[in-house]
């Protein structure tokens, strides 16, 4: 065997950062109705029946647009654009884009029903995209940084002084999503 192929075989698979992660399980309506499917005769069917179902409800997001903090995420977006370019960042400039945002902290936007509302259905629509063929022509790319630039919101109520640099916060910009 050649000895490249050797090397393939015995490296180890390569470990992501639990942190660098974004967690798309949840107790929502439309994940209790996909457990369901767990040691079923027919699992995919009802995968795909109760994502057939969610996509009809008002929950799921065709556009981030649709989003009711669109304005403000947007607006937030443009700021960590802004943010991601810089080699320097202090606390104090993440503070003042999420401020000039959403006209808040972070403590009071992650308890408002709106932000706790728009993620939930992010990470609900983003299960739904994957599981119906009919729907990957929707914008999931933008559904998906949405919903990590959401996520930032989060990480900056747990964690004081995380991004250090434009570089770190494009990092946080592109985290992977597990079901």
């Amino acid at each position: 065997m050649e000895s490249i192929f050797k090397f393939v075989l015995h490296r180890p698979a390569v470990q992501q950062k639990p942190d660098l992660i974004i967690n798309l399980s949840q107790d929502s309506d439309y994940q209790i109705e996909l457990a369901k499917s767990i040691n079923q005769n027919n699992p995919r069917e009802i995968l795909k029946k109760a994502s057939g179902d969610f996509v009809k409800t008002k929950n799921f997001i065709k556009s981030s647009s649709e989003l009711k903090i669109y304005d403000k995420l947007i607006i937030f977006q443009t700021k960590l654009d802004e943010l991601s370019k810089k080699t320097n960042i202090t606390s104090e400039e993440i503070k003042n884009s999420v401020k000039d945002s959403f006209g808040s902290t972070v403590v009071t936007i992650i308890k408002d029903k709106d932000y706790l509302s728009s993620v939930k259905n992010l990470k609900d629509t983003i299960i739904a995209i994957k599981y119906l063929p009919e729907q990957h022509e929707k914008p999931i790319e933008e559904l998906t940084n949405a919903l990590r630039d959401l996520e930032i919101l989060q990480l900056l109520n747990t964690k004081t002084n995380l991004f250090k640099s434009g570089t770190e916060l494009k990092k946080y910009r592109t985290l992977s999503q597990k079901v």
